[in-house]
């Protein structure tokens, strides 16, 4: 996207931060609903490749409740769950100018430009426990500040990147990420191998930092680790669908992703290229989206001739 691309989508959007709620295999639940439409048959759920979805645990129970081979669109907007985390999600920018072409590659971008950035920010139910339990909190010790993490007293979770065309309707994720999940656990680690077993003042510190970071991990990280990479997912494509109404996104594949980005060194979590579209129903797609014509990589030509471009695909109908 080129720069003023992106900074017209967010003057379009609402400004500040916007609540999401998320529990469980809440990503089942939109999914099915803009599948559904008003009503479907089971069967005809079971034979597409939505299948997967009605395996979920509160999918399931919404089936076996109605016992009439039916599913409605009523029937997904009454399900919900107590146990749901709250995020606050803004919007920021990601890239460089196409003159400084010299600098892509840094930003991990597939083709030279901007992203938009989705930034998942937790709420005041874990910002405060943080505060109390990390005694350099003011510093944000499990954030990198050169990544599109939001500013002021947001803090980021995970981040979608989002390359965008609002002339095709279509939307590439190039990345979901977290640093704060991964930071802390290393935090902890450092704290168990150096918490030392003297009983002299130093140690004694060390001692309580490591409780601290263990509280903190254990008791306040933990419910988000299982959760964030649905969710960052889930809300990336419903504010693309419902705020933006793009009808096809792609994801990259892991591979592919890796060459088109320029990525060197330590590789993003395969599962995320992997596993995760592949629960959302994304489909694997031989080719790319159109709009990556505009201004193609080195790399991205080379594949294309090679017939080695693959991303993932999601097209709602």
């Amino acid at each position: 996207m080129e720069r003023k691309d992106a900074r017209d989508l967010i003057s379009m959007l609402p400004r500040g931060r916007v609540p999401f709620h998320y529990y469980p295999d809440r990503y089942a639940v939109w999914l099915l609903q803009h599948v559904v439409g008003r009503e479907a048959r089971i069967c005809d759920l079971k034979a597409s490749r939505f299948r997967p979805l009605l395996d979920r645990p509160i999918i399931k129970q919404a089936i076996a409740r109605k016992g009439n081979g039916r599913l409605t669109a009523r029937d997904l907007a009454a399900l919900s769950r107590h146990d749901f985390q709250t995020y606050h999600m803004t919007l920021g920018q990601w890239g460089t100018e196409r003159s400084r072409r010299h600098e892509w590659s840094d930003f991990q971008t597939t083709r030279p430009g901007w992203n938009l950035v989705l930034q998942m920010n937790f709420s005041a139910a874990h910002n405060q426990p943080f505060r109390e339990l990390i005694d350099d909190h003011s510093a944000r010790p499990f954030e990198h500040s050169n990544h599109p993490v939001a500013r002021g007293r947001n803090l980021t979770l995970a981040w979608a990147r989002l390359d965008i065309d609002m002339t095709s309707r279509e939307a590439l994720i190039e990345e979901v990420q977290t640093d704060w999940l991964r930071l802390a656990a290393a935090r902890l680690k450092y704290f168990k191998e150096h918490s030392g077993t003297c009983h002299d003042p130093e140690d004694a510190d060390r001692r309580d930092r490591l409780d601290r970071a263990r509280a903190y991990v254990e008791r306040v990280l933990r419910p988000h680790e299982a959760l964030w990479d649905r969710a960052i997912l889930t809300a990336t494509m419903a504010f693309l669908r419902e705020s933006l109404q793009i009808r096809t996104i792609y994801m990259h594949e892991a591979e592919c992703g890796a060459k088109v980005k320029n990525i060197s060194g330590r590789k993003p979590p395969r599962s995320l290229y992997t596993k995760l579209p592949r629960s959302f129903c994304f489909e694997p797609w031989q080719g790319s989206p159109r709009f990556l014509e505009d201004n193609p990589s080195a790399v991205y030509q080379i594949l294309k001739r090679r017939g080695d471009l693959r991303f993932w695909r999601h097209r709602f109908d």
